[in-house]
């Protein structure tokens, strides 16, 4: 077992191949190998509180925030992009991720959205399944479904 002390609360943390990203409750994000976590290659500080992370790839992260923006954030240190996706307006508690470019986001009021980066901020997907807040969303590694679990203890398949 390893471990190390990287933010003073983690709001978020997500896996994509020997790497890892996390981002801390105070707007830092860090990104390491797995074989070595204290040792971290990027940390940059957001002006809006996060609360979720998630590989687009292995060269971008989204960050959700409670403001209802994602930052997509290029780990090599190139450009990072704020974007207002049209419809989020409640604050992001979960992302999830599909081909690199589809891209999920759930709310706390219950509402699903996805989103092809490529093509814009308009949503292609709005769903409200759940009578709680969305905890987490799941792709379907082999197929075209969408799981998704809310605080009021429900399952969905979409």
């Amino acid at each position: 077992s390893t471990s190390a002390q990287l933010h003073e609360y983690c709001e978020g943390l997500d896996v994509h191949e020997h790497d890892f990203v996390s981002i801390g409750r105070e707007g830092d994000l860090v990104a390491g190998g797995l074989e070595q976590l204290e040792k971290s290659k990027l940390r940059i500080d957001l002006a809006e509180l996060p609360t979720c992370v998630q590989h687009l790839n292995g060269q971008r992260v989204a960050i959700g925030t409670a403001q209802g923006r994602v930052l997509l954030v290029d780990l090599r240190g190139g450009n990072n992009e704020m974007i207002k996706l049209r419809g989020a307006n409640d604050g992001l508690n979960c992302l999830a991720v599909r081909n690199d470019h589809l891209l999920y986001t759930g709310d706390e009021m219950g509402v699903i959205r996805g989103w092809d980066l490529r093509q814009g901020a308009a949503p292609l997907l709005f769903t409200t399944s759940h009578r709680g807040g969305i905890t987490s969303l799941c792709p379907h590694p082999l197929s075209s479904t969408l799981l998704s679990a809310a605080d009021d203890g429900s399952i969905a398949l979409h």
